[in-house]
């Protein structure tokens, strides 16, 4: 098995949250952070991959990955094909900085999956028939493909795990896959992880 890096995936700012939603809070610091934890528990290497007006947020010690100029303003795609160009032996681990309800053990499912016959692994939403792209595991010996859909114009990451046909992971509980894109959504989001955090 090729060696696993994590990505931790940054969105450019949010129209409909109006902010930086890697930056906010949900486990008492930035959620860029909180997921790069969680990714350097399980992963060999761990690198937060941004845009150029993103760069300056992250302290020194850690790994920025700046979209290279040729894939940039195309969307996550941009992140595993710039990850390929320093990493091109490796194989990806891609997660959003969206998923507040995100746990160590829903990452350790993602990786207990992976065997030399999947070329890829997402967590996937069965009501709306989707994966999740942001959630998922690259392999290594497909990245050809994503580049040739690149060239081909087809950049959509949703489209290339069908292609793949990528295996598909349920989530055991649906609030891993919650994207949280509002400031309504944000609001309901902490109360319920301050309430599960009050259980505990």
């Amino acid at each position: 098995m090729y060696p696993i890096i994590g990505i931790v995936a940054l969105g450019g700012k949010s129209e409909r949250m109006g902010t930086d939603k890697s930056m906010l809070q949900y486990h008492g610091k930035a959620q860029w952070l909180h997921v790069f934890n969680l990714l350097s528990k399980l992963c060999d290497t761990v690198v937060v991959s941004c845009n150029r007006t993103q760069m300056s947020n992250f302290p020194k010690e850690i790994t920025v990955l700046i979209d290279a100029p040729e894939f940039e303003n195309y969307g996550p795609i941009a992140a595993l094909l710039t990850a390929a160009k320093k990493y091109p032996e490796a194989s990806y681990l891609l997660v959003g900085c969206d998923y507040p309800f995100l746990m160590l053990d829903d990452l350790k499912l993602l990786l207990h999956n992976r065997n030399e016959s999947v070329n890829g692994i997402a967590f996937y939403n069965e009501a709306a028939k989707l994966y999740e792209p942001l959630l998922a595991i690259y392999e290594q010996p497909i990245l050809y493909k994503l580049s040739a859909n690149f060239e081909t114009g087809k950049v959509a990451l949703q489209h290339f795990l069908s292609e793949i046909s990528a295996l598909k992971i349920i989530p055991k509980n649906k609030d891993t896959i919650r994207s949280i894109d509002t400031k309504k959504d944000l609001l309901s989001a902490k109360e319920k992880l301050e309430k599960l955090n009050s259980k505990n």
